[in-house]
């Protein structure tokens, strides 16, 4: 009896240890969500008033500043949000196309502004879910002459950044912590190009860039089945029962 009851820790310790190993290491899974659309707001311009204005045009959100010096009007940033699409946690999906209107301008200039995203989702249990996210966004108007401090093909180019080198943000749903995060931009609307936290906007002209994120979705641990506890328990009986005897021997031989 006492040889079965140590094979069967040695086989309970097993069982429990693989059981343990099992919980204690489960990855993330992707997780198919619905993107349902995607909208933006712009707010708090830093900079740039009075000349500050904020137009829509279509889906399209713009806020333009500065005094025109041209026909083509006045400098500024433009957002249009994606339709439906499907994204999975940990790939890169297309959050939203931006647009900067580098026309020549007088100052007062717009040196930082923040864009409100807006992300309509459907989870994986079909429950629609609205967030917004904020992310800011540095705009460095240069004087159009020579020397220029970016590569211009008309003096002089422009530069439009990330303002805070962390750009994500993490919120919940169901119990499931979720993380946006902002990848940068690409100059393809497709995630097979290289992400830059900053495009060079040249004068002059209409520049797109393509804003990609990425959506994290952490899959909560498992509780402990019953199966994997009750080995344990037995371990610990057998093991109770092995240190009595231990006792038992030595007042016996005392």
């Amino acid at each position: 009896m006492k040889l079965s009851c140590f094979r069967a820790s040695v086989s309970t310790l097993t069982i429990a240890t693989a059981s343990a190993i099992a919980l204690t290491s489960l990855p993330e899974t992707a997780i198919a969500t619905t993107l349902l659309s995607a909208s933006g707001t712009w707010e708090n311009p830093i900079g740039g008033e009075p000349t500050v204005e904020q137009i829509s045009m279509g889906d399209e959100a713009m806020i333009l500043w500065g005094t025109a010096t041209t026909p083509d009007g006045k400098s500024g940033l433009g957002y249009l949000g994606v339709g439906a699409s499907d994204i999975a946690s940990d790939i890169p999906f297309l959050v939203g196309t931006l647009r900067h209107f580098n026309n020549p301008v007088a100052p007062p200039n717009v040196s930082s502004v923040e864009l409100l995203i807006n992300l309509n989702l459907a989870d994986v249990g079909g429950s629609l879910v609205s967030r917004s996210f904020t992310f800011a966004f540095a705009v460095d108007e240069t004087v159009n002459a020579t020397p220029c401090l970016y590569a211009s093909t008309i003096p002089c180019a422009d530069r439009i950044s990330f303002l805070n080198p962390t750009t994500s943000e993490t919120f919940d749903v169901a119990g499931t912590a979720y993380t946006l995060e902002l990848l940068g931009f690409s100059d393809r609307p497709t995630p097979d190009g290289a992400f830059v936290n900053e495009f060079i906007s040249e004068e002059q002209a209409t520049n797109t860039a393509f804003l990609f994120g990425k959506l994290t979705a952490a899959v909560p641990r498992s509780v402990p089945e019953p199966g994997a506890i009750v080995p344990l328990a037995l371990l610990g009986i057998c093991l109770g029962i092995r240190g009595k005897d231990k006792k038992s021997r030595m007042k016996d031989k005392k």
